[in-house]
């Protein structure tokens, strides 16, 4: 490896930073890891991981600093205590999921503050990411892409989209599917269960046929919907419902007809809102499609 490589920060110790850290030592990296709450970060502390308290100290530690925060207000925040000292000669690497027009305004202000600005959007969850399989969809220059491969193949497999913005609305585009895929299951699955359909039968024969669309997540979710149980937590539903939203109104700006969107959003948010679950495991959107315990 690059002698400046060697060394990576991680912003963020949540479910994908955290699993994006040891997949980084694993792969013989050193690691400055910040986080907002600092215990969290020490959780993962080791020879070959150090834990700061402030992100500017974490930035000067290394060229590539991987952002793993939650959300585009998050970036803000941390640009708006930056200065051009903090981020020239840095290269900013987005692995979170954000608007395309986001994505081109931290471009915006990376690069004018002489620093580089690339997208990262990974397609997988936790357990995913802790296996090196992620699918990582890389928005920028192609010069890039190449210089940051090595690191990124920690996680999965790197794969070049386009410049900075194609790889964001890619990233949306696929968790739309991922949305649209839990709603008509948990409303197919609802179906089954006040029908007295055998569940399990229902499963299996949806996972094993040529509808088996949801990547062997099928029995995972049918178990959590069937004990109406979502912990552990894969994804979110408050991190679905915002990435749905957002990708919503990407088909809403280019002319696409939104319907299906729209309905799946008010699933969703039915969900998160109503039932009170956006804290947990998006499986939970069961609680909207299937109102009636049996």
């Amino acid at each position: 490896k690059d002698c400046l490589m060697t060394q990576v920060v991680v912003l963020g110790a949540g479910a994908m930073g955290s699993a994006f850290v040891r997949r980084l030592v694993t792969n013989e990296y050193s690691v400055v890891l910040w986080n907002r709450t600092r215990a969290k970060a020490e959780v993962l502390e080791g020879p070959n991981v150090s834990v700061v308290g402030e992100a500017r100290e974490a930035i000067h530690a290394s060229q590539i600093i991987i952002l793993a925060l939650w959300d585009d207000a998050s970036i803000s925040s941390l640009f708006s205590n930056l200065t051009r000292d903090d981020v020239s000669g840095k290269t900013f690497v987005c692995t979170m999921t954000i608007s395309p027009e986001k994505s081109k305004e931290f471009f915006c202000v990376v690069t004018g503050m002489d620093g580089e600005w690339v997208e990262s959007p990974v397609l997988g969850n936790q357990l995913v990411a802790e296996q090196g399989k992620l699918q990582v969809c890389v928005g920028g220059s192609r010069e890039q892409f190449e210089k940051l491969s090595p690191v990124l193949s920690s996680f999965g497999t790197p794969r070049y989209v386009g410049g900075v913005g194609k790889a964001s609305t890619m990233k949306l585009g696929l968790n739309y599917i991922l949305g649209a895929n839990i709603v008509t299951f948990s409303n197919a699955y609802g179906l089954m269960e006040q029908a007295g359909v055998d569940l399990d039968m229902f499963t299996t024969v949806l996972s094993n046929g040529p509808l088996n669309l949801a990547g062997g997540y099928y029995p995972v979710w049918s178990e959590k919907m069937k004990k109406r149980e979502y912990d552990p937590v894969m994804f979110p539903t408050n991190g679905i419902k915002k990435d749905v939203t957002m990708a919503t109104q990407q088909m809403k700006a280019h002319g696409i007809n939104t319907a299906a969107a729209d309905g799946i959003l008010s699933i969703i948010n039915d969900a998160a809102v109503n039932h009170g679950t956006g804290e947990v495991d998006f499986s939970s959107v069961y609680e909207s499609s299937n109102t009636h315990k049996k």
